[in-house]
């Protein structure tokens, strides 16, 4: 589970990224909907986690530490690669 808190601060620092993208009290359409997809697959990610952590244990058999935290930084990865997809997205002058 190390992989999952190696990656958690790079996906918060992303999301805050896109924070400070809006112009006023509330976000634009372009942008929430970045923090939308963002959340939705880190909240997926951490499910998918827990599920395959406790497959591996029950399955009995020993596994090396590399597996768990290529599991751990599995969870987070793709909802870093939103966030900073978003952060791009939204720069002045690109996308939105």
């Amino acid at each position: 589970m190390l992989g999952l808190a190696a990656l958690c601060p790079a996906w918060l620092i992303a999301v805050l990224g896109l924070l400070g993208r809006t112009k006023g009290r509330f976000p634009d359409m372009s942008v929430a909907a970045w923090w939308i997809l963002s959340g939705a697959a880190a909240l997926l990610g951490v499910i998918v986690t827990d599920a395959l952590v406790r497959r591996l244990r029950e399955s009995g058999e020993p596994h090396p530490p590399a597996r768990y935290w290529v599991v751990g930084v599995g969870s987070f990865f793709p909802a870093w690669c939103i966030a900073m997809l978003g952060v791009l997205w939204t720069r002045p002058g690109v996308g939105a």
